[in-house]
């Protein structure tokens, strides 16, 4: 698309990944002017820009909008003003052309990886091949969901835009980090293989992950971003395990209500055996029976004992630390802590009692039960 007109004109003619073309010829364009039409193709998500440059019109590309260009992630281009877009029109064509193939070939490879019913280990190489997929190396598979939360009118035109930046995003961050991927938008969602070494490698990657769909949410704050990772497996048989462990590790991460939350299947400890559990009243009996006696206390008196538990134990039974973070002196701690441990009548040495109530506590916050209520 090529630009000829002010820069309040813009969002009137781009719906979401055109590349914009400025050529000046329509008037005088300072560096502010510039900067704000660039600012607001990245706003309104366009592919990219182009600014024509010539000593009668536009002469550079201010440094400004260099910044403002890498801290967005927008590609900016400079081209001689006398270049035939007709030349560039046709190499763009070329190039979604053959983007294009590449994802047709990128999608074929995970539908034949995961969902073939006779799957053929030939055609999974084959297609592997051709996307950039190792598949003789250990790999785990990951599933992204983005979900739009904004308060304006939702347009599929946007929010495809958005999983598409993503998707890139993700893709982009795993090559910097020289890790072999494959990723397409596949049914709505990110898929993503990813050659990881082991478990420990993949909970790593997961980190990291999360640092980049952190910044991407600053970026855009009306989406958040849900993802699950499987474990790492050698063959074929073992990668399509880790798509189903990607998808409940997925179920886990939805019941989330942060910006952005990526739940690594490993790291799920006892929830992993729950997540399909369809008897929520059986859920709730156990907790109650092991922390039936705070609760009460909590809903008759006040007492917050619930919580209070379940900071001291996610701070390995530290008095010092747990007081911190609730904000509550040492002695009050030490006085909760007595009351808890006569109320339910344990000792948090034990290791069984102190493990029993770790998992009523994960069981409680996961799948949101109110023991207040009976």
């Amino acid at each position: 698309m090529g630009v000829h007109m002010s820069r309040s004109q813009i969002s009137e003619w781009i719906h979401g990944g055109e590349l914009v073309f400025v050529s000046g010829m329509d008037g005088d364009y300072s560096d502010d002017t510039l900067c704000g039409m660039l600012q607001e193709c990245i706003e309104n998500a366009a592919a990219g820009m182009v600014v024509l440059c010539s000593a009668e019109h536009i002469s550079r590309i201010p440094e400004k909008m260099l910044e403002i260009a890498d801290r967005a992630g927008m590609p900016l281009y400079e081209m001689p003003w006398d270049l035939k877009l007709v030349d560039v029109t046709r190499e763009i064509a070329d190039t979604i052309i053959m983007n294009q193939l590449r994802e047709h070939s990128t999608a074929g490879f995970f539908s034949e990886l995961l969902f073939s019913r006779n799957i053929s280990s030939a055609a999974v190489r084959q297609m592997g091949m051709h996307c950039g997929a190792d598949i003789d190396s250990p790999a785990t598979v990951m599933i992204v969901s983005l979900i739009y939360n904004g308060e304006d009118i939702y347009r599929r035109t946007d929010y495809d835009n958005a999983l598409n930046i993503l998707c890139k995003n993700l893709g982009a961050f795993l090559d910097t980090q020289k890790i072999n991927s494959v990723s397409c938008v596949y049914m709505d969602e990110i898929f993503i293989y990813v050659n990881c070494a082991n478990n420990r490698s993949a909970s790593q990657l997961c980190e990291k992950i999360r640092g980049i769909c952190s910044l991407f949410t600053e970026k855009h704050p009306d989406y958040q971003i849900r993802a699950g990772m499987g474990r790492a497996g050698s063959c074929i048989e073992e990668v399509r395990r880790s798509y189903a462990e990607a998808r409940r590790s997925l179920s886990a991460a939805e019941k989330n209500n942060e910006p952005v939350c990526v739940v690594f299947f490993a790291e799920l400890g006892i929830i992993r055996l729950l997540i399909n559990a369809d008897n929520m009243d059986e859920l709730r009996d156990y907790c109650l029976s092991v922390l039936g006696p705070l609760a009460e206390s909590d809903k008759d008196f006040g007492t917050d004992y619930v919580r209070t538990l379940e900071v001291y134990l996610n701070c390995n039974c530290s008095l010092v630390a747990a007081a911190e973070q609730l904000f509550i002196h040492r002695n009050t701690m030490v006085y909760r802590i007595g009351k808890i441990r006569e109320l339910l009548n344990t000792d948090f040495s034990d290791m069984n009692s102190k493990t029993e109530c770790m998992n009523a506590l994960h069981i409680l916050r996961h799948f949101d039960i109110d023991l207040g209520n009976e």
